[in-house]
């Protein structure tokens, strides 16, 4: 399953608007075709509808893989921090986050992506409107990667429900958080329009200038879809749009409930010195 991430290349389509073939950062995937293809259909809907208005709250759970022998780890306190900065980046969008579980395992397969499909099976919980985010020390073997997030169109691929989540690499900031969960809620990179002339399906969201075409870390502007380090803004339409992708993808098509079994201590921060009771030593 391909996954959107905060530093990877970025995604445009053949079959739904014109392909900038051209600009090498661009390529064209299936999954890149499913959300195009979900922003058509819910810009269409939002025309032609009332908009849902209803407050959405989101339940989290937060995993904490660290390796064995780690010094660092992130408190209860550290987690907190990072639902109290989604609360108030997404409160304009009547979106909030209630923490469910803070869940510490120590393996290192899993902190550095080693496994990261098995480590979904393990620890995911809930349905396709609850959201999971794990916290590691890397994505991949030799990933550069900040942030990963899966889309809402892919929950129809198989095993898409317990695929579903944020990867966040330790110590990243709460903006790079909210920029991967803008993903998770369906919202495309603004500087999109690099790569189709149809852009991120946003009216509201400025087109991106030049010197985005070859760099996209130096395109300006405050919005927490763009690469900037200090984003601070979403447009009154990326809200609708994640109001939009939520009703008719997370909401009323939640995948089917997973059972992880028992986290490696649950709600207790372990010590990262020593091993912890089911996690594997690396």
């Amino acid at each position: 399953m391909k996954l959107f991430s905060l530093s990877v290349v970025l995604f445009a389509t053949t079959a739904l608007s014109a392909f900038h073939t051209e600009n090498p950062l661009c390529v064209d995937t299936p999954t890149t075709q499913a959300v195009y293809a979900g922003h058509e259909k819910l810009a269409a809907l939002e025309k032609n509808q009332t908009a849902f208005k209803d407050r959405i709250n989101v339940d989290v759970y937060m995993n904490v893989v660290l390796s064995w022998g780690k010094a660092e780890n992130i408190s209860m306190e550290g987690i907190e921090s990072y639902i109290k900065a989604l609360n108030d980046n997404f409160k304009a969008a009547e979106i909030s986050f209630t923490l469910k579980k803070a869940n510490w395992m120590i393996n290192g397969d899993f902190s550095y992506g080693r496994a990261n499909d098995e480590m979904r099976k393990q620890l995911h919980q809930g349905d396709a409107s609850t959201l999971n985010i794990y916290l590691v020390e890397s994505i991949g073997p030799n990933s550069i990667l900040t942030g990963l997030a899966t889309f809402p169109t892919e929950l129809k691929n198989p095993n898409g429900a317990v695929n579903d989540g944020v990867f966040l690499t330790q110590y990243n900031s709460a903006v790079s958080l909210t920029h991967e969960v803008g993903h998770w809620f369906g919202l495309l990179h603004v500087f999109e329009d690099i790569c189709n002339d149809d852009g991120d399906y946003i009216d509201d969201t400025p087109p991106s200038p030049e010197s985005c075409r070859s760099y996209p870390g130096a395109c300006p502007g405050p919005n927490f879809m763009s690469f900037a380090v200090d984003g601070s803004v979403f447009t009154p339409d990326q809200m609708t749009r994640m109001r939009s992708f939520w009703k008719e993808y997370r909401a009323n098509s939640a995948g089917t409930p997973t059972d992880p079994g028992t986290p490696t201590d649950p709600d207790t921060p372990p010590d990262a010195g020593t091993e912890a009771p089911g996690g594997e030593a690396s």
